[in-house]
């Protein structure tokens, strides 16, 4: 007998609580690397495209599962890191995938991508 979807139990990460005030400067660049999440207020959550200034230049926060694949999938050559943003983000972050672009991007993409499916998200 196949379980049914009530009696099985589902992994729910826990949510932060939204801020409701900006990271200061040394928060954000540790929430930055630590709890990325934790820098998102209110808005983010309420809100599925943000747009507008930042601590490190213009930035856009998308949380709409369609914009999210134009952005990542079918635009992803328009949308480009500047200069202050890889200076900051590299030493946090690294030459991963979240600061690659174009082929580099592309090869990252392809070999996370059956990370992703639906099956082993479940």
């Amino acid at each position: 007998m196949t379980p049914c979807p009530t009696d099985v139990e589902v992994f729910r990460p826990t949510v932060p609580a939204p801020r409701t005030r900006p990271a200061g400067v040394l928060e954000f660049l540790w929430l930055s690397w630590r709890d990325p999440l934790g820098i998102w207020s209110e808005r983010h959550f309420r809100e599925p495209i943000l747009y507008g200034e930042s601590r490190l230049g213009r930035a856009m926060t998308v949380s709409d599962p369609a914009a999210l694949r134009q952005v990542l999938v079918e635009d992803a050559g328009n949308y480009h890191k500047d200069g202050v943003q890889r200076r900051v983000l590299g030493p946090l972050l690294g030459e991963g995938v979240f600061l690659a672009e174009d082929e580099d991007w592309r090869r990252m993409r392809r070999i996370l991508a059956p990370l992703f499916t639906p099956r082993r998200i479940a």
